[in-house]
């Protein structure tokens, strides 16, 4: 059982997707690039998960706050780049204490890894090993 909040008001549509996939209804070229859509979308949502298992999998805070970042400077094309998150968002994306992360970042900046401004970050050096 799976349960959704929304953050504001919403409306929902329902699809009826047993009814689109085996009732040939999907002949028709809106179904059709409905179904491209949302085996797209699912594809997309799989491959994060997957790598956030990746990230969490890691022992350390730094190990999992360096993937992370590094993931981040790969979908950007740069090693400079914008994060989506504030640092309480981040530490629950990371399940992280926000003050471990908060000090962590600090320690990374200290050892010339990473510099960041708020939520700007650059690697300076990419992590071979955790």
């Amino acid at each position: 059982m799976v349960s959704y909040f929304a953050a504001s008001d919403s409306e929902i549509l329902m699809l009826p997707l047993g009814r689109m996939l085996f009732d040939g209804s999907n002949h028709n070229e809106t179904n059709r690039r409905l179904m491209c859509n949302i085996v797209s979308i699912l594809a997309d949502n799989n491959t994060r998960l997957i790598e956030k298992t990746e990230i969490l999998c890691k022992k350390t805070l730094r190990g999992k706050i360096m993937a992370y970042l590094e993931q981040e400077a790969r979908y950007n094309g740069s090693d400079k780049f914008t994060i989506p998150f504030n640092r309480t968002d981040l530490a629950n994306y990371l399940d992280a204490d926000r003050s471990a992360l908060t000090r962590e970042l600090a320690r990374m900046r200290a050892d010339g890894l990473i510099s960041f401004e708020k939520n700007t970050f650059e690697i300076l050096e990419h992590s071979h090993t955790e």
